[in-house]
Parts: structure tokens; C-alpha cells; sequence
């Protein structure tokens, strides 16, 4: 089996490479969009891919992938290093659960825009 990894923004689509499972192609989803994400200075933003591979639809189904994180413009701070560290844990906490592993413990329990949530 092999999965494709494609970007898709204003621009047009630009493939990211070819992965021999779907969530080898989700992790390397999840780089470029923390990368995405810090490239455009860790303001909000909506962060789009498709992986092509395998699936309900065939052997070259769409599984299209979107994540709107950052930093609110109007939140009054620039965003910073830990901002960009909390998107790539929020990413990690979704990937974690749809690969079912076990979340980590040491993890703070806390949403991509930053507020407090109660884990309960």
C-alpha cells in the first residue's frame, strides 16, 4: 500500500511525498502543518491536505485533512514559542486518539487557542 501526502492552499496543491502507511502520511500531515502553522507566524489559520491511498472508495480514495489552529488576532499577544509547541501537542492528542494509543499522561490538558479545559 501506498499513500500520497498532498498540501492544498490558495495556491493551488503541491505534493509532500509518498508514505508506505496512512498514518506514516498522517504524521508527516500533522509536520507540515505545524510547519505551515509556524510559517505564518502562529496566527490562526485553517491548514488543509489530502492523502490519496487505499480506503472505502478504492485504491486512490481521497482522505482529506483539515485542522484550523493558531493564535486569535485578537488575543492581544503575538503568538511564541509555546504556542507552536501547544498546536503540535493539540495535533498529537487527535492522533493519539485515531490510532487509539494511550494519551500521555505528562500532556497538559488544554485546547489549540490556549485556555485551560477541564479534562473531565
Amino acid at each position: 500500500m501506498e499513500y500520497q501526502l498532498i498540501a492544498i492552499d490558495r495556491a493551488g496543491s503541491r505534493p509532500l511525498g509518498r508514505y508506505h502507511s496512512y498514518r506514516a502520511a498522517a504524521e508527516a500531515c500533522d509536520a507540515d502543518t505545524v510547519a505551515q502553522l509556524a510559517a505564518g507566524g502562529g496566527w490562526r489559520r485553517r491548514i488543509e491536505h489530502l492523502i490519496v491511498g487505499p480506503g472505502a472508495d478504492g485504491e486512490q480514495a481521497g482522505h482529506p485533512q483539515c485542522a484550523e489552529l493558531g493564535v486569535a488576532r485578537d488575543r492581544g499577544v503575538p503568538p511564541g514559542p509555546e504556542d507552536l509547541r501547544e498546536a503540535e501537542r493539540w495535533l498529537a492528542r487527535i492522533r493519539r486518539a485515531r490510532f487509539a494509543e494511550p494519551p500521555d499522561p505528562a500532556a497538559p490538558v488544554s485546547g489549540p487557542d490556549n485556555q485551560r479545559r477541564d479534562p473531565g
